[in-house]
């Protein structure tokens, strides 16, 4: 079947449209293009009638498409720029002492080092994490069990 001369155009004509103004098209809200596809009103043949809507179709398949391809693209970026999330200072300690039973800052370095603390949510370096959120009270505080309870330095007097 051969399509008219002016479907042709028009699909010729959409497909333009959308190759080059997408960026565009996606700061403003959605514009309809389903006018550039109605039947010519000389033609009332039920086959070029099932050709538009075939096509009009298709044209809200491939908006959509790009639509989605877009906010998967803009999820990815914002995720990898995510840092990672680490237990708070009281959890990954209680987690260190009842999971690793390491005693010193050393078999705690050893143990990171062969690689048997599998876990993302621990730190690698405690000391220089919970330092930076201002946890931080001492080795034997973080890996002993029973060591005394004691709250990290504010700076403030109390």
């Amino acid at each position: 079947m051969r399509l008219p001369a002016s479907v042709t155009f028009l699909i010729m004509a959409f497909l333009t449209i959308e190759s080059s103004s997408f960026v565009s098209q996606h700061r403003q809200a959605q514009p309809s293009y389903t006018h550039l596809f109605e039947s010519p009103k000389e033609a009332d043949n039920t086959n070029e009638n099932d050709l538009m809507k075939q096509v009009n179709s298709r044209a809200e398949e491939i908006l959509v498409e790009q639509a989605r391809t877009k906010l998967e693209e803009e999820n990815t970026k914002s995720f990898l720029k995510r840092k990672p999330l680490k237990l708070p200072y009281e959890d990954a300690r209680r987690w260190v002492q009842g999971n690793l039973g390491c005693n010193t800052k050393e078999e705690f370095e050893d143990l990171v080092e062969n690689g048997n603390l599998r876990t993302p949510y621990i730190p690698k370096r405690p000391e220089e994490y919970y330092t930076r959120t201002r946890d931080w009270v001492s080795w034997e505080h973080f890996l002993i069990q029973g060591s005394p309870s004691i709250k990290p330095q504010t700076g403030f007097f109390d």
